[in-house]
């Protein structure tokens, strides 16, 4: 079965098509970031191929920054063209055509897709709203049985949830794919996008040779357009990740790599802090029921009459993603992104013909 095309770019291809129309359409449910590239330098760049592992430099501050909370002496720092060739290059060390992945939803669509980009079978653990999303560990080892999954795949912070994993659940999780010597890959790719930061750097396991952990510097940073990621793995693990990566893609473009480098080093980490706040206060406007924003630029907020809701976006130029593209029991909700200006939100929501002074600010 051939990969499907993503909903975030059919969803850009539909305001697109929106503005060529003359209309002044806005995505509720995905991210408007600023031009980045005038302001870093030339200084330092490199069009040489970078080491397999990635630049030196790069990997130690990604070690410091994006991964700085995890203590895992035995696992090594890679750096990857992209949170996604992370998970790929992991997914094909980890696995045999046919082996089956267990993917916790809600859940970011792109991995069932990669996942079977590798004639791998996708599975889900479905989480409930009505439990917070979390995961019974219990649960998930009968699902992790059932399927006899060789990796068990979360995201964390979650996308589109935006919850962050208690450390005890991680832990429990962890203890499931250890038990059954399955890969447990960790997406951290929002891991400098968080609102609980104490709950953040308590949401950790136990190390083992089969744990790998990605993030993004793309995301984290607000540059999409270099893919640059990293992954934390170890032994084995690691080498076949470093020969799968190499396979498909050589080593991470210098160039971006050596951006990323000089981007982690501006101590002006992106805010997302003043349109998160309008965000929940449309939220708490419409009463709409909601898990907690912790982490993630993303809030998955459940509408009673949520066709009605969307028609009306649409009809005023408005677009969305609706649950059903993030798991099977998500109908009712719809991914709402906050990662942009509070400029442009004031204006969706303006567009939406809500009134203005009805949107309060809550923390």
């Amino acid at each position: 079965m051939m990969p499907q095309r993503s909903p975030t770019l059919v969803l850009a291809a539909e305001v697109d098509a929106a503005r060529i129309r003359g209309l002044p359409a806005y995505s509720l449910s995905t991210p408007t970031f600023p031009e980045r590239g005038a302001s870093v330098g030339s200084d330092g760049m490199s069009t040489l191929l970078s080491p397999a592992l990635g630049q030196d430099g790069l990997r130690k501050r990604c070690r410091q920054n994006l991964f700085a909370k995890w203590d895992l002496p035995h696992h090594e720092t890679m750096i990857t063209a992209g949170a996604k060739a992370a998970i790929l290059s992991t997914l094909r060390a980890a696995c045999e055509p046919g082996d089956r992945v267990l993917i916790l939803a809600p859940s970011w669509p792109s991995y069932a897709d990669i996942v079977r980009l590798l004639y791998l079978e996708p599975r889900f653990f479905e989480t409930r709203f009505e439990e917070g999303f979390s995961i019974d560990p219990d649960a998930l080892a009968a699902a992790a049985d059932r399927c006899r999954a060789k990796v068990i795949l979360l995201c964390n912070p979650g996308n589109p949830t935006g919850r962050i994993v208690p450390g005890p659940e991680l832990d429990a999780v962890a203890s499931v794919a250890r038990d059954r010597d399955a890969v447990l890959l960790v997406d951290e790719s929002f891991s400098n996008v968080v609102f609980a930061p104490e709950r953040w750097r308590g949401s950790v396991c136990a190390g083992h040779e089969r744990l790998v952990i990605v993030s993004s510097i793309s995301k984290n940073r607000q540059l999409q357009g270099l893919r640059i990621g990293a992954c934390l793995a170890q032994g084995y693990m690691l080498d076949d990740i470093v020969a799968a990566h190499q396979s498909a893609m050589s080593s991470a473009p210098s160039l971006s790599q050596s951006v990323a480098l000089a981007m982690l080093r501006d101590p002006d980490q992106p805010e997302f802090g003043e349109t998160r706040k309008l965000a929940l206060a449309l939220v708490d406007r419409q009463e709409w029921a909601c898990a907690p924003s912790e982490g993630a630029f993303y809030i998955f907020p459940r509408v009673a009459r949520i066709d009605e809701f969307e028609a009306r976006a649409r009809s005023r130029s408005v677009f969305l993603l609706r649950g059903e593209a993030f798991g099977r029991q998500c109908k009712d909700h719809f991914r709402l992104c906050f990662g942009k200006s509070p400029k442009e939100f004031r204006e969706i929501v303006e567009a939406l013909g809500l009134p203005q002074g009805s949107i309060r600010a809550v923390a």
